[in-house]
């Protein structure tokens, strides 16, 4: 009776043994299954954005772009043309997307070289138990290295007041016409104490007509004149400003330097 207790213990003690080895080795098993967890995918985001950038400015090749597939690499492939090229390029910002523990990320990333600003966009994907940069939007060099459009030109208004002004002006200082050329007060203030720019001119009494005429940007309302007219076998230059009133266009005063 004894030996049969005895031997009942033992057994009871080795199905004991058993279930806590199955529940260690069930418990491994599911621990190992999940050891890989995805770390933060900025350094692969950085690293692979400095290597794109210095391949889009010519100083190193595909084959340097790291945790890249070759679609990124086909996608990607268009550089700067060297003539654009404004030394080296500098990564300046990393805007990442990116939840901890998500196998997806994105990340929006902007370089600058001395000129330009170029922007793309990239996606991270945790593949093979690491972060791999497998899509990219890369940057619209057409776009970036377009030549900016010239200004437009001159206002038509704008261009007949200030050729009729300097026609004027100089058919009243060359004696051809007594009226005062139409401005505004500062300017006919200006002429009547003789700071303009031809005070002191001897008058010939010859019909004058425009040579050329130039007007700078409009700023706040302003804009300033260079025009050439020709009188009794001269060319004489006269600088002057113009602003824009309720009424339109018209010349308000000479510059400071022709007083």
């Amino acid at each position: 009776m004894r030996a049969r207790r005895i031997r009942l213990d033992l057994a009871l003690a080795l199905l004991v043994a058993v279930a806590v080895a199955a529940a260690a080795l069930i418990q491994q098993g599911s621990s190992a299954s999940g050891t890989v967890t995805p770390s933060s995918p900025r350094p692969v985001a950085e690293a692979f954005s400095r290597a794109y950038l210095g391949y889009l400015d010519g100083s190193v090749g595909l084959a340097a772009l790291p945790d890249a597939t070759s679609r990124v690499r086909t996608l990607g492939a268009e550089r700067i043309p060297p003539a654009a090229r404004s030394g080296p390029l500098r990564l300046t910002e990393v805007r990442l997307s990116y939840v901890g523990g998500s196998t997806r990320a994105q990340a929006l990333v902007v370089g600058r070289d001395e000129r330009h600003g170029y922007s793309f966009e990239i996606d991270i994907s945790f593949v093979g138990g690491r972060w791999q940069v497998t899509y990219i939007v890369p940057p619209d060099l057409a776009t970036i290295l377009a030549t900016p459009a010239r200004p437009p030109a001159s206002p038509r208004a704008l261009a007949l007041v200030a050729g009729r002004f300097a026609v004027a002006y100089v058919d009243y200082r060359e004696g051809s016409d007594s009226a005062l050329p139409a401005s505004l007060p500062l300017m006919r203030s200006q002429i009547g104490r003789g700071q303009d720019p031809l005070a002191a001119i001897t008058p010939t009494h010859a019909r004058s007509r425009l040579v050329s005429l130039a007007l700078g940007p409009i700023v706040r309302g302003d804009v300033a004149a260079h025009a050439v007219v020709a009188s009794a076998g001269t060319r004489l230059t006269v600088e002057f400003d113009l602003k824009r009133t309720s009424m339109g266009w018209a010349a308000w005063g000479f510059p400071e330097a022709s007083r």
